[in-house]
């Protein structure tokens, strides 16, 4: 077989695979940092009021008046919209490494580095049109800090949120909030960790019969990688259970987040890529196949050009 075919044929396999392939931390940024300055990141998007107006049902307000104010509650500060169908994020910059003592809610810990990012927040109700893009937050400020697991136990737990909502960027009031998704996390964030930690804590403050933290698994070259967090929340009462499940790309980018009461879901972001989580989760079994075909196309060649000689 001429040389010319096997670089041909290796080429195109290379070019199926590259986008998969992490590249090389830039220099100037911690290795921890997966993001880049000027990325756009778009969430197709699933927001839905009636699992939450069930849940103040289940939990015994009668009126309807009640019921929504209590759901508008939860909902306003979020800037959710039942009517919008995704959302994107734009970062605009990303600050030097710098160090501090984080003060948490389940833990201290002192000197962890972070760099700080400013991103913006827009809404859209039709993809299709470049011009229906709504800023909810042109500018916000974020500290992305490097894989310390304590860090991240506090965005799991919200301290502790009542309703397992997930992975949340949290207000710094004394009773916080949750106010963005946490759209990126450092890289290597070891979830298993995070997960541990969080159910000994809850155990440690006797919350664990209501309560419970694992992290979310997919399936990587025929072994299990954990690719972020589940949490739930279960009633002792007639109210149903609340879970969440949040997952990051290798890069600490958000991919798929999803709320649920009683299985129906409350708010979904989905990463908006060619195949979407779908591929985003499976890749690496279609490259197989994808280089198996092309290995098997290569041999045909071969046994082909033999026949003609």
């Amino acid at each position: 077989m001429k040389i010319s075919k096997i670089f041909m044929f290796s080429f195109l396999l290379l070019c199926f695979i590259l986008p998969y392939i992490t590249l090389a931390q830039a220099a100037d940024k911690p290795k921890y940092v997966g993001i880049s300055e000027g990325q756009e990141i778009i969430y197709n998007t699933t927001f839905d009021k009636d699992p939450l107006e069930e849940y103040y049902e289940d939990f015994g307000l009668t009126t309807d008046e009640a019921i929504d104010a209590a759901v508008d509650a939860i909902w306003d500060p979020l800037e959710w919209d039942d009517d919008v169908v995704a959302w994107k994020v734009i970062i605009h910059a990303i600050g030097e490494e710098k160090d501090d003592d984080y003060d948490g809610v389940t833990e201290n810990e002192d000197d962890v580095n972070y760099v700080k990012i400013e991103f913006g927040v827009y809404e859209t109700e039709d993809k299709s049109d470049v011009e229906a893009w709504d800023d909810i937050d042109k500018l916000e400020k974020y500290r992305l800090w490097e894989a310390e697991e304590i860090i991240y136990i506090d965005h799991a737990l919200g301290g502790v949120d009542t309703r397992a909502m997930g992975l949340f960027m949290w207000t710094s009031d004394v009773s916080p909030e949750p106010e963005w998704p946490l759209f990126f996390v450092p890289k290597n964030l070891k979830w298993d960790d995070v997960a541990g930690d969080s159910d000994e804590y809850l155990e440690d403050e006797n919350m664990d019969d209501e309560y419970s933290v694992s992290s979310a698994k997919v399936d990587y070259f025929f072994q299990k990688k954990e690719v972020g967090i589940k949490l739930n929340r279960e009633f002792t009462d007639k109210r149903e259970d609340f879970d969440s499940t949040t997952k990051y790309t290798e890069n600490g980018v958000l991919y798929y987040y999803e709320w649920t009461y009683d299985g129906d879901t409350i708010a979904k972001f989905e990463l908006d890529s060619i195949g979407g989580v779908y591929l985003i989760e499976n890749w690496w079994w279609i490259a197989l196949i994808a280089g198996a075909v092309i290995i098997a196309v290569i041999i045909i060649v071969v046994v082909i050009a033999k026949k003609r000689r």
